[in-house]
């Protein structure tokens, strides 16, 4: 499962600042309202496990389900998708 380091910034307890900056792509909002940009969502992944292609389509969505069965929403699913894809995968 891809639950890694991410479930700090999908539910909480992040030092990060919002996507004050302008330029930040926001992929998805808390329930808190924390809204998560591209970066903070590739840098949180940045030590995590990385897999094939395949598999971590299915571990972005298995992540996607969990942020919005907690309340959070997806602001730009394509975006989603490719981030979580490109943060995950071992390929391009």
């Amino acid at each position: 499962m891809a639950m890694l380091l991410l479930p700090a910034v999908l539910f909480g307890a992040t030092a990060c600042g919002g996507a004050s900056a302008s330029g930040e792509t926001v992929i998805a909002v808390r329930k808190d309202g924390h809204k998560i940009t591209r970066a903070e969502f590739l840098k949180a992944s940045a030590d995590s496990k990385k897999r094939p292609k395949a598999t971590a389509e299915k571990d972005c969505g298995n992540i996607k389900t969990a942020l919005t069965k907690a309340g959070g929403k997806i602001a730009d699913d394509k975006a989603w998708t490719d981030t979580c894809t490109e943060a995950l995968s071992n390929e391009k």
